[in-house]
């Protein structure tokens, strides 16, 4: 074989934890750097990414209408503005943020608390996908609501 010391790099169980960990702290570092947009929506302009299309059609956010600025917020530590400004985005960044200490710890102990976790999600796929659609639809609902002045 070619390069099997190389190989056993990628059959390490921590090879994914390494790239999920990497992959997450740089999603934070990004959302850190950013600097969030005060209207709830178009922080991503600064990534150099068009505006979000259904908005500008519609007039009416996306499902994900403020994600970027939740996650900007949630980087800058806080949290609480980023749950008024899109709920289920901070709902993400949450998760996110607990991948991430699992990914850590899978690092330092493989097959340990992040595999017991993913274990216990795969086991009720069903149920984690439905709250999870139900939980996009409510921060949908809302920020749509906060667009239309209801709040």
């Amino acid at each position: 074989m070619i390069f099997p010391e190389r190989l056993k790099l990628w059959r390490s169980p921590r090879f994914p934890a390494a790239l999920v960990s990497s992959g997450l702290a740089a999603l934070f570092a990004v959302s850190r750097w950013l600097q969030p947009d005060p209207s709830g929506h178009g922080t991503h302009l600064q990534l150099g990414l068009l505006p979000c299309t259904f908005f500008v059609l519609t007039g009416l956010p996306c499902p994900l209408c403020g994600a970027t600025t939740s996650f900007a917020l949630m980087a800058d530590g806080r949290p609480v503005d980023a749950f008024f400004n899109q709920p289920f985005a901070t709902f993400l960044a949450a998760s996110c943020a607990i991948g991430l200490v699992l990914a850590l710890t899978e690092l330092i102990q493989p097959s340990g608390p992040a595999t017991r976790a993913l274990t216990w999600l795969s086991e009720r796929d069903a149920s984690a996908a439905a709250i999870f659609l139900v939980l996009m639809f409510s921060g949908w609902t809302y920020k749509i609501a906060v667009t239309l002045n209801f709040f």
